[in-house]
Formats: structure tokens, C-alpha cells, sequence
């Protein structure tokens, strides 16, 4: 594995190697690909809308509607993961959040690869908190950060 760093913010941990986070998320968003076109994923047709920066990866279109994915890739088990600025404003908005889909990837690019999938839970959330739940019922803890990038 190539080496990790806990990010300085106390984030998720990142690879320093940005051919390997090339590689894990390549992975991640082929994983998410191949789900989301399989049965369980509903058979659906999946576009990548990763270059156009509107705050997600695929949509993955169904007879019903259409998902917002944002897919992380981690090399790591657990699924801390950050958002964006952009990212997370549109997980956030009352347009998108009822279609959006968090789609974290731990162990990617490995045989124990493994999907995160959460939604948005608007019987859970409340005015004030917006809930977000995996299908095994695993709600998902949401910090706020702000920060700066200084130069000097």
C-alpha cells in the first residue's frame, strides 16, 4: 500500500501518492458503476458527469428518477470520507439531497472492496438536521468543517 497521512485537518487519511488516489478512485467510481447497472443496483444507465463539477459523479438513471452519486474511494475499511465545498452544498439542497446518494468504497482496487451507500432520510430529518442512512440502517455522522488556504 502506498503510504497514508492523516490529513491536517484531522480528516480522512490520504494517500500521498496521487497516481495511487488516481487509482482508487477509478476504481470506486467503476465499482459504483458496475453496482448501479446490476440488479441490486436497479439495472440502471449510468453517465459520468465527473468533469462538469455540479457536485457529484454519475447519475445512474432509472424509470423513476435519476441518482446523484458521489463516490469516494478509500483503501482503508472505514468510510470517513470529506466532501468539497461544492460537493456538499449539493447534498445539502432541498433540489438535490432527495435523489443524492453518498457512495463510499473501502478496500478499493481489492478483492475486499466493499460499497457505503447512504440517502437522504427526510421521515428522520428535521428542520434543523438533515439525516442520512445506508441501507443497513448506519446513519451518517456529518461534522461541519470550515477552513482557509493561506500563502504568504
Amino acid at each position: 500500500n502506498p503510504p497514508v497521512k492523516k490529513s491536517a485537518t484531522g480528516g480522512a487519511p490520504r494517500s500521498n501518492d496521487p497516481e495511487a488516489r488516481k487509482r482508487i478512485e477509478v476504481a470506486a467510481v467503476a465499482y459504483a458503476t458496475r453496482y448501479y447497472k446490476s440488479i441490486e443496483g436497479g439495472e440502471r444507465t449510468v453517465e459520468s458527469v465527473e468533469r462538469d463539477a455540479v457536485g457529484w459523479d454519475l447519475n445512474a438513471i432509472g424509470p423513476a428518477d435519476t441518482l446523484k452519486v458521489e463516490v469516494k474511494g478509500l483503501t482503508g475499511r472505514e468510510p470517513v470520507v470529506e466532501l468539497t465545498p461544492n460537493e456538499y452544498e449539493a447534498m445539502r439542497s432541498p433540489e438535490h439531497r432527495k435523489h443524492y446518494v453518498i457512495f463510499i468504497v473501502t478496500e478499493a482496487s481489492t478483492p475486499s472492496e466493499r460499497a457505503h451507500i447512504f440517502r437522504y432520510d427526510a421521515k428522520a430529518s428535521t428542520e434543523k438536521k438533515a439525516v442520512w442512512v445506508s441501507h443497513s440502517g448506519r446513519e451518517l455522522e456529518i461534522e461541519e468543517r470550515t477552513g482557509a488556504r493561506l500563502r504568504g
